[in-house]
């Protein structure tokens, strides 16, 4: 049977319907659904009303043109409408148990990310996190979220974890068998705001299409969060040590984090490597930004010093950019100060009198033309 397609325009609106025998469908405007559905059932999908029956189809952009069995809104016995597939029907995203979920899940993905549905057969709620491609799902009369990916971690009630303090993107994973815990954290650029004496932190993702994510180990025994063992991996967590720093040593690490990060800078596993990606150069950049420029000011007089953050890295594929060492001396002097506040392996060692010098006092007197 031919596919007919018609196109009208109506108040500099293009409407088009397809005919095929006695089914007619008119194509919705996305922009009508986008606040009321999910990013990507409005964005990933071309929205078909059936003329006759009055629902809804939800068509894949790659299968736009012909109906099959895909997500369809129907109204229930009362009157509601829903979007279903199948058994699978949708969690309006207004509902009390779509926002309660969203707020569990809120450190790693925003709401309008989170697929949640109810198989009606099996009585399971499932939750899908499409640009993250993680799983979750609630048994009948369970009370946490269970990863699908990793097999029997729940999301922990308790979220606190002893380090990374301020740290908002980093849902806790706990393995109730055996207390194994993990930490999911997104991949994406690092923003952070003043809180209190603190700072928050959040790993920014909305423009994203797709999201990598970090997955480290809670070491209790050693005090360490455990990466994967990619560079990567590594100088994220090192940047995320240094950006939620505080002079007060974390519960789980017993350092600061700026002590942990310098540890994880110094081990061997990050000096070891054959080449830089793209990413692994910016974390790079972004921790060398971390270090002020000092220089002098005015620089004739060498009397005063001003300091600013800068780029030290050039953005090079596969190779170390050169560090520019502008203003050494005020950062020698910078680093001397700053043993006060350090400890051995950390800065403490870098303490010396080598450039100390009597201070004249103001209150003595002075041999001159002016005396007395």
């Amino acid at each position: 049977m031919v596919l007919q397609v018609h196109f009208r325009m109506h108040n500099l609106e293009l409407i088009v319907r397809t005919r095929k025998g006695n089914q007619v469908y008119e194509y919705l405007r996305s922009y009508a659904l986008q606040d009321d559905f999910l990013r990507a059932l409005v964005l990933d999908y071309t929205h078909c009303l059936d003329v006759r029956t009055g629902f809804i189809e939800w068509r894949p952009l790659t299968n736009a043109w012909t109906s099959s069995s895909n997500w369809q809104m129907q109204p229930d016995s009362r009157g509601n409408n829903f979007l279903v597939q199948a058994a699978i029907k949708l969690i309006v995203i207004r509902s009390p148990t779509a926002k309660a979920v969203s707020a569990v899940l809120s450190p790693l993905e925003d709401a309008p990310h989170i697929h949640i549905t109810i198989n009606c057969q099996v009585e399971v709620l499932e939750v899908h996190l499409p640009r993250l491609e993680l799983d979750f799902f609630v048994e009948k009369d369970a009370l946490c979220l269970e990863s699908k990916q990793f097999r029997a971690m729940l999301v922990d009630a308790d979220q606190s974890l002893g380090t990374l303090t301020g740290l908002v993107s980093k849902p806790v994973l706990l393995k109730a068998n055996d207390a194994t815990r993990n930490i999911i954290i997104p991949n994406g650029k690092i923003e952070f705001r003043p809180d209190g004496h603190h700072v928050l932190v959040h790993v920014e993702t909305s423009s994203a299409h797709h999201v990598q994510f970090h997955l480290y180990q809670i070491d209790n025994q050693l005090g360490r969060l455990v990466n994967n063992g990619s560079l990567k991996s590594k100088l994220f967590k090192c940047y995320l040590h240094a950006m939620t720093a505080h002079c007060v040593t974390n519960e789980l690490t017993g350092k600061t984090g700026t002590e942990e990060a310098l540890h994880v800078l110094a081990t061997a596993s990050t000096w070891s490597f054959l080449g830089l990606e793209q990413r692994e150069i910016d974390l790079l950049e972004l921790i060398a930004d971390l270090t002020p420029y000092r220089y002098y000011y005015p620089q004739h007089l060498r009397v005063m010093q001003e300091a600013k953050r800068f780029h030290r890295f050039q953005n090079e594929p596969t190779n170390l950019p050169e560090v520019v060492f502008a203003g050494k001396h005020l950062l020698e002097t910078a680093t001397i100060r700053d043993t006060t506040y350090h400890v051995q392996e950390f800065g403490a060692e870098d303490h010396t009198t080598a450039h100390d010098v009597v201070y004249p006092a103001k209150d003595r007197p002075h041999s001159g033309p002016r005396e007395f």
